[in-house]
């Protein structure tokens, strides 16, 4: 009885098992490279790691495989599985790009938050710093007005405006200044060249004091004897007889480099507390013509005797320079403006394609427009170059303001300078007028 009931059970089991194998069906899911390993789940239960052989019933159900590439990205293959009954089906699973996880949005979320947060702040803070800056700019312009228009009024108690040629002088040793209105510079169309192109676009903004004469060996030599300044040697013809020196007094300087030039502008500037510099070129050329339009500061034709050039028809042009003076100022009072001694500028000397972007209020030249125009053997020699204008006793003049190249470390016995400066109130120990 016993032995009956066993088998009856056994064969119960058996007969179970073999309904359900046959009534069943078999998935293959597949994977390959990075895929492998991923995570297989059927309706959301995790059945085992790609890849995996699983039995399944008939029907329709979701495959889903995952597979995380970082802790907040995972790559996802999803699937819906039509199956029939007793059937084998193989698919090839591949993952797609990897995507945020649930944390990993959330995580991404609040990165993403942070990070606009922080770009709020930055640009708050730009857009403060950029307040400020215009804000000092105004300030500065106002500021820079008020000692314009202060210094202005004192000249004008003294009879001293811009463009009268009425001359003072900052201290007993320095050199005469006259004061010079802003204006535009005279324009030519059609522009023969890139820089004349510039110049027809430049505004002298602002009135400024210029020196009424090339500076003097009498002027240099103030500074030579405080130990501010070098001496600069005389000028000498040598003949076939006998030699000529120039002299020096009222003879405009000559020889002196450009750290020459710098040295006699910073001890005139703490000597007078005011800013004396070099003009630049295009206050140069503005100021040259004394406001008129012509071609030259007394017309259109170079004539006689009215500068010392070698094709002035004066007699000592070509041979050397003359006193300062020696020849009747432009409408605004400035002397030798060209001939006699050339004068150094603020200027680099400039690339032709790059006078479209240079200033247009006057102001020099910047780095940025620097052409370089020498190798570096000779520039460890010369120095860089730089602009010198108004030709010399031994230089033609033009049908122009000319415009010429010089050296930093290259002092001649053609070149001078000229000092100027802009307007603000007396200082207390600043002597002024004449």
């Amino acid at each position: 009885m016993k032995l009956l009931l066993r088998f009856l059970i056994l064969l119960g089991f058996l007969l179970v098992h073999l309904n359900g194998h046959a009534q069943g069906s078999m998935l293959r899911v597949t994977c390959e490279g990075a895929d492998v390993g991923a995570e297989v789940s059927v309706n959301g239960v995790f059945k085992g790691e790609c890849p995996l052989d699983m039995s399944v019933g008939a029907g329709t159900f979701k495959l889903r495989l995952v597979k995380k590439v970082e802790s907040t990205r995972e790559k996802i293959f999803e699937q819906e599985v039509r199956m029939g009954d007793g059937v084998v089906k193989k698919i090839e699973a591949r993952l797609g790009p990897a995507q945020f996880t649930a944390d990993g949005q959330r995580i991404e979320a609040e990165r993403e938050r942070q990070a606009a947060d922080k770009r709020r702040q930055e640009q708050e803070a730009a857009r403060v710093r950029e307040d400020n800056r215009q804000r000092e700019l105004a300030l500065a312009e106002q500021r820079r007005i008020e000692m314009q228009t202060r210094a202005l009024a004192e000249f004008k108690a003294q009879g001293l405006e811009p463009g009268n040629g009425k001359s003072f002088r900052d201290c007993p040793e320095c050199p005469e200044m006259v004061l010079v209105p802003p204006g535009q510079l005279p324009q030519r169309i059609p522009p023969a060249n890139a820089l004349i192109a510039w110049l027809n676009q430049v505004t002298i903004a602002n009135p400024l004091a210029i020196g009424k004469f090339e500076v003097t060996y009498d002027e240099w030599e103030a500074c030579v004897a405080v130990g501010a300044c070098s001496p600069m040697p005389e000028g000498v013809t040598s003949g076939v007889f006998t030699t000529t020196r120039w002299g020096k007094g009222r003879q405009p300087v000559i020889f002196p480099q450009r750290s020459d030039a710098l040295a006699y502008l910073a001890w005139l500037s703490k000597k007078t507390g005011y800013s004396y510099r070099l003009l630049s070129l295009a206050e140069f050329t503005y100021a040259a013509r004394g406001g008129r339009s012509s071609k030259l500061p007394w017309g259109d034709e170079v004539g006689s005797n009215n500068a010392n050039c070698k094709n002035c028809d004066f007699r000592l042009g070509g041979s050397q320079p003359a006193p300062v003076g020696s020849f009747a100022a432009n409408d605004w009072g400035l002397h030798d403006m060209l001939g006699n001694v050339s004068e150094m500028v603020a200027d680099c000397n400039v690339l032709p394609a790059k006078y479209a972007a240079m200033p247009k209020d006057g102001s020099p030249s910047r780095a940025e427009h620097c052409a370089i125009t020498s190798p570096p053997a000779s520039r460890a020699i010369l120095g860089d170059s730089y602009v010198v204008m108004g030709a010399s006793w031994n230089e033609d003049i033009g049908s122009g303001i000319s415009i010429s190249q010089g050296y930093e470390k290259h002092g001649l016995s053609t070149l001078g300078l000229r000092v100027a400066r802009t307007l603000q109130p007396k200082a207390p120990d600043a002597g002024l007028g004449k």
